[in-house]
């Protein structure tokens, strides 16, 4: 989702990027119903996997942690 500066109101969508690779968008986890998540900026990723959300009940069983990942983009 694209937000304006200013307003912090949404103004866009946009698709994700050619320079994220599909290895990178791909779970790694074996946890069921895992997301993953990127953030790019400039030539840096940041990539996390989570669970999905569970609107504050206790969860059926938690996931060991995922790691939180840093790459540099050449």
């Amino acid at each position: 989702m694209l937000i304006d500066g200013k307003s912090l109101q949404p103004v866009g969508t946009r698709e994700a990027s050619d320079r994220v690779s599909a290895q990178l968008r791909a779970v790694a986890s074996s946890f069921p119903g895992m997301r993953v998540h990127t953030l790019l900026r400039d030539n840096h990723l940041l990539r996390w996997e989570t669970p999905p959300t569970n609107n504050d009940r206790k969860p059926a069983a938690i996931p060991l942690p995922s790691e939180l990942v840093l790459y540099k983009i050449r």
